[in-house]
């Protein structure tokens, strides 16, 4: 995200929604095959005026590439959502 902020969250069975997280700008969502930020299955809903940056998987992966710090942070955050 490079502005604003966000709400994920999920729907209960009786659809009641359940917030998980509330993200700001900095922070990194979404999904790709075999990589999950968290998201997977669901709902984000903006909470103020944001400015989301999407990439597709190459050029996600040529950024990874181009920043390995970058992603030696990314790698610590998906093993942490996997505990």
């Amino acid at each position: 995200m490079k502005k604003g902020k966000v709400r994920l969250y999920k729907l209960g069975a009786e659809g009641k929604q359940f917030t998980s997280d509330i993200l700001n700008e900095g922070n990194v969502f979404g999904e790709m095959d075999i990589i999950s930020f968290g998201t997977r299955d669901h709902y984000i809903e903006t909470l103020e005026e944001s400015h989301i940056c999407l990439m597709n998987k190459d050029r996600f992966e040529s950024f990874l590439i181009q920043r390995p710090r970058f992603m030696m942070t990314l790698l610590k955050e998906v093993i942490e959502l996997s505990v």
